[in-house]
């Protein structure tokens, strides 16, 4: 049986451990190397006590390990520097979780946009991941791609998207800030980077490279009173298009792509929770376009999805080490 044995860089944050618990589970990984400075010495079950029991490995502060994947969970703007300090042998893969290496941005160059459901063959996903590293999706931007990909898939240009989007505190990351105070988050709703989210780069450039022309988007994104979770919703106009059609479109679309549901009636965010899935919900009202999509910003949106991009980069089913990992977890 193969075995990847892996590190993950950057471990004490809530990805880094949703990461973890998955890795543990995976049948063909080996989870070798926990780095973290800020938790150096201490267990990885202290540091995320849903993994007491599961594991004896201990955080250090630099990789002292021979690793053949490296998941890089430390900040924004922090992952070039890291690969830098890390010098690691040609051949050992990577998949960042950071913006850094994202479409759009100005260092893409080397690294896969790593959404998976851009691939549409497994000879397409061989030739793309057989080499290079990946660079792991925003969690905002996989819930809004995956509700507008078939509409710029649709064979005519996208008229101008309008997206609200709401997301749990742990998509702020797990330093603490006011906006994650409890006090402050509970029974609360915020709108926040209004039109400038970090994540517009890579949403509007992905959607023009999926041939929907350029990509207008109005992007609000709000704070809401969870932990986890986003759900997008998602207006444009399409005259042409009704009901019935376009969710046979949109069926049609993610066949293939085991973790995303096109469903009859509209999701919410606890049907996903813990899963690596995607809902996506469509209807059309008078040429008027709604899509919602619902995800787990922790699972599809980081850990989840940078475990299905790591099978894919070694050619194993996309669902491994991931069907069962969320049974019997609680936030």
């Amino acid at each position: 049986m193969q075995t990847i044995k892996t590190a993950i860089i950057g471990a004490a944050g809530y990805a880094a451990g949703e990461l973890a618990l998955r890795l543990m589970r995976h049948p063909h990984v080996e989870l070798c190397a926990a780095v973290s400075g800020s938790a150096a010495g201490k267990p990885l079950g202290e540091v995320h006590p849903r993994l007491r029991g599961a594991t004896d490995l201990v955080c250090t502060a630099a990789l002292d390990a021979d690793v053949d994947l490296v998941f890089l969970c430390r900040g924004h703007g922090a992952s070039a520097a890291t690969l830098k300090e890390l010098n690691l042998p040609a051949g050992t893969r990577i998949v960042d979780l950071s913006r850094d290496f994202r479409a759009g941005s100005d260092e893409s160059a080397g690294f896969l946009y790593g959404l998976p459901e851009l691939i549409h063959t497994a000879a397409e996903a061989k030739a793309k991941y057989s080499d290079g590293n990946v660079a792991n999706p925003g969690c905002f931007a996989t819930c809004i791609l995956l509700a507008a990909l078939p509409l710029a898939w649709s064979g005519r240009p996208l008229a101008r998207l309008n997206v609200t989007a709401i997301t749990g505190a742990s998509g702020a990351g797990y330093a603490p800030r006011p906006t994650t105070h409890y006090p402050w988050r509970n029974e609360n709703v915020q709108a926040y980077n209004v039109f400038t989210h970090p994540h517009l780069p890579e949403i509007t450039t992905t959607l023009e490279r999926a041939g929907g022309g350029k990509a207008e988007l109005d992007f609000v994104p709000l704070r809401g009173p969870f932990t986890r979770g986003i759900l997008a919703s998602v207006t444009t106009r399409m005259d042409f298009a009704d009901t019935e059609s376009l969710r046979k479109w949109f069926k049609t679309c993610y066949e293939i792509h085991p973790f995303v549901h096109v469903v009859d009636e509209q999701p919410d965010l606890a049907q996903v929770i813990h899963t690596n899935n995607c809902l996506v919900h469509v209807q059309v009202n008078k040429g008027t376009v709604h899509v919602v999509s619902v995800i787990d910003n922790l699972v599809k949106g980081a850990a989840g999805q940078a475990v299905q991009n790591a099978n894919l980069m070694f050619n194993l089913p996309q669902t491994c080490g991931l069907t069962a990992a969320a049974e019997g977890v609680q936030s």
